[in-house]
């Protein structure tokens, strides 16, 4: 009884922070005042019913996932790799240490623009993916490595405890605690920078052009409907994660 006291305190408390939103909303696009460049609520959702009722909304929406997902997976993958071998040869962890700093520290904009001038623009999104994902995951890795008590490890050192052995029971679970926020984090940031990457490098059938032409018809009810179609993939994806993320942990209890 009182866990769903709680859970209805806590959706109250969403629901009451979105209408204050929605107020702030409206508020400024009663301060603009010109629908060409800011609508309100319901202007956008208006023309976000009208998008979703489209065939070429959902064709659209779905070639944008697959480039974005498949950088998103691309980026996990070698971030892991990479992890790995820097764990193990620190001549590696020095020069791949470079290169990821170089790229988190380097405009989003200007790294879409580099990748743009070697790549077509439909390989743009899941490049940029690739980008966003792989310096999170290769940091959070090495801390998760660095985590790892050495005292434990000097005692599987004494009880000759295999690599596999070893793995599971001592740096596996120090690698998933550091590995599971930088997924959440990374898969968030890989949407949003490869829909901006679609915007600049103008990817044909995708999120980010339809943006991208609906600002410049001046079309901001529309632009503002495919905004709000890129935030509700969004906390999609992330809803999706951590619910995978509760069964594994379900399953591993």
């Amino acid at each position: 009884m009182e866990n769903k006291k709680k859970s209805l305190a806590r959706l109250c408390t969403v629901l009451v922070a979105v209408v204050l939103w929605f107020l702030i909303w409206d508020l400024i696009a009663l301060s603009i005042d010109n629908p060409a460049f800011f609508v309100g609520v319901r202007e956008t959702f208006s023309a976000f019913s009208d998008l979703i009722n489209t065939s070429d909304f959902w064709i659209t929406v779905y070639g944008s996932i697959k480039r974005i997902l498949f950088g998103f997976a691309i980026g996990v993958l070698l971030g892991v790799g990479l992890a790995v071998v820097s764990h193990y040869l620190y001549p590696v962890k020095a020069f791949v240490s470079l290169g990821m700093g170089v790229v988190k520290a380097t405009p989003v904009a200007s790294v879409i623009m580099i990748i743009w001038i070697f790549l077509k623009s439909t390989a743009v999104p899941s490049a940029i993916a690739v980008l966003m994902v792989a310096p999170i995951i290769w940091q959070n890795l090495m801390d998760g490595y660095d985590s790892i008590d050495k005292g434990l490890s000097e005692v599987a050192d004494v009880f000759e405890f295999s690599p596999v052995k070893r793995f599971k029971y001592l740096t596996f679970p120090a690698l998933f605690k550091f590995f599971i926020p930088a997924v959440l984090t990374s898969v968030s940031l890989a949407w949003k920078a490869g829909i901006a990457a679609e915007i600049i490098a103008g990817t044909k059938e995708s999120i980010g052009i339809y943006i991208k032409d609906n600002k410049n018809m001046f079309e901001s009810d529309v632009m503002l409907a495919w905004t709000v179609a890129v935030v509700l993939i969004s906390i999609i994806f992330e809803t999706l994660i951590k619910f995978l993320i509760r069964r594994y942990k379900a399953r591993g209890t």
